[in-house]
Parts: C-alpha cells; structure tokens; sequence
C-alpha cells in the first residue's frame, strides 16, 4: 500500500530547519522527546517523528532529514550532510557514522 505523504517536507525545513541549534533542542525537549547533551541538529535539517530519543554528542549535518514514527539514535553518533531517512522506525547505534548524501528508505 502506497502512503500520500511528501517526499521532501518544505514547511517542516522552513518552520523547524531554520533555526539555530538551541530552539531546535528546546522545541524538541517541549514535546516530550529525549534529547541528550552536546547535539548539534545542522542548518535546514529536520528530525520529523512522534517519538524521538538522541543520546549525548549526536552531530547531524546540514539539511538532513530523519522521518519515522519511532526514531532511537544512541550517544557518539554522526550523520553527515544532505542525507535522508525516512522509514517507519528509526534505531542508530552507538558510536555510528552516515555519511554525506546518503538515502535510507523506500517509496
């Protein structure tokens, strides 16, 4: 079954993306989510999901995107620039490195 959703969510870059590092920690924090110490979330990039969790010294790059329903990306990790993930449920261990441009998912 094929799902209507947007490939590429340009409200959510506009609105979330743009802003600095510290509104995104503390909008995310604000919805409950789990958020560690030291996380860098890049210019343009957006982490779309009802449930997140990121561990401590997470770094994602610039206009990233991570979509899911579940996303769980555990402490040490590092996801490089113009990469996308859009999957049901997101799980990134420990110590991980992504780099540029990478595509995770399907249609």
């Amino acid at each position: 079954m094929i799902i209507d959703k947007k490939r590429i969510p340009i409200l959510k870059i506009i609105l979330f993306g743009f802003l600095p590092n510290p509104l995104k920690i503390l909008y995310l924090k604000l919805r409950g989510n789990r958020i560690g110490k030291k996380v860098r979330i890049g210019f343009g990039s957006v982490i779309d999901a009802g449930k997140i969790e990121i561990g401590d010294n997470v770094r994602v790059g610039f206009g990233s995107i991570i979509r899911g329903k579940d996303i769980v990306i555990r402490s040490f990790t590092a996801i490089g620039s113009m990469v996308y993930i859009d999957v049901k449920s997101v799980r990134i261990g420990e110590d991980v490195t992504i780099r540029e441009n990478v595509l995770i998912g399907g249609n």
